[in-house]
């Protein structure tokens, strides 16, 4: 029997006792058994919708919150990543991903800019806000760290231009390690 077989019957199983009844007899559980208890079903009513999001996407682990997948590089898909003229954000960078990447769990920040990190694109800030800020020689990436002079005083912004954005969306196969 294979695993996809294996979730079947275990989601047989499940499926049965929420609705009162022995999988193996099929003879109705009495009242007085734990599993008539409301805490017992209502946990055998999640079990049971888990492995049917299980079987539907043939065994593959799913985002149960939202049921999407987790995050997958798709060459294809990449290449409709929307590449903006001027310099953005990284957050704006996960957004125009995450348009084009619908059915699979939204980005985290903190994945990519950890792979980032690493890569010594960015650096820790050790004199306060932002966190990180782009390395010296993230320059050559297209990536830079700027003072802004806002309504509400000055402030340092990462920003990414069309070259740092698709150094972002070509490292994407990285940030596997990172994702929790």
């Amino acid at each position: 029997m294979n695993d996809l077989e294996v979730l079947k019957k275990a989601q047989y199983y499940i499926e049965t006792l929420t609705n009162g009844v022995n999988p193996i007899d099929g003879v109705i559980i009495n009242d007085d058994s734990a599993l008539n208890n409301a805490r017992i079903i209502r946990c055998l009513f999640y079990v049971n919708d888990i492995l049917k999001k299980l079987i539907e996407n043939d065994g593959k682990i799913v985002n149960i919150k939202s049921n999407k997948k987790l995050f997958e590089f798709d060459e294809q898909l990449m290449k409709k990543v929307e590449i903006q003229t001027y310099s953005i954000s990284l957050s704006q960078i996960i957004r125009n991903i995450s348009n084009v990447f619908v059915d699979c769990q939204k980005l985290k920040y903190s994945w990519i800019a950890n792979m980032l990190k690493d890569k010594g694109i960015l650096i820790e800030n050790t004199n306060g806000y932002p966190k990180q800020i782009a390395s010296p020689s993230a320059k050559e990436y297209g990536i830079t760290t700027e003072l802004i002079h806002g309504n509400r005083g000055d402030y340092y912004r990462t920003v990414y231009n069309a070259k740092g954005q698709k150094f972002v969306i070509e490292n994407l196969l990285d940030i596997n390690k990172y994702i929790n």
